[in-house]
């Protein structure tokens, strides 16, 4: 049976006839609000208490495939920019050494 607040009031009134209304007061203040099947226990808390461990562990897993997926990508573009600076390198060496032979050539024909 749930106990609504018409049904707390009543149990009050009655109870005031009987005991008197300080009385009355610390009974029904102590009656639940709610249903008892409604109310948390600790087993409820530790059953949740070991959900959210393992819900975290299945996390904490999926953090570290993320990381090392993170390494492993971050590797590649490493290797790729190390490749990409070092044909840069190279081209930029290959343009200076033939500008530097074009105008040595230059410089004979006009000196």
């Amino acid at each position: 049976m749930t106990i609504d607040e018409r049904l707390r009031l009543n149990i009050h009134t009655k109870l005031t006839e009987l005991l008197g209304s300080e009385e009355a007061t610390a009974l029904i203040e102590h009656i639940m609000p709610v249903p008892w099947h409604d109310v948390t226990t600790k087993d409820d808390l530790q059953n949740l208490r070991v959900e959210l461990r393992a819900d975290t562990a299945i996390l904490r897993a999926d953090i570290e495939v993320l990381r090392a997926d993170m390494h492993r990508d971050m590797a590649g573009l490493r290797s790729e920019l190390h490749q990409a600076m070092v044909g840069q390198t190279r081209w930029l060496m290959g343009y200076v050494t033939a500008l530097s032979a074009i105008m040595l050539a230059v410089a004979r024909l006009v000196f």
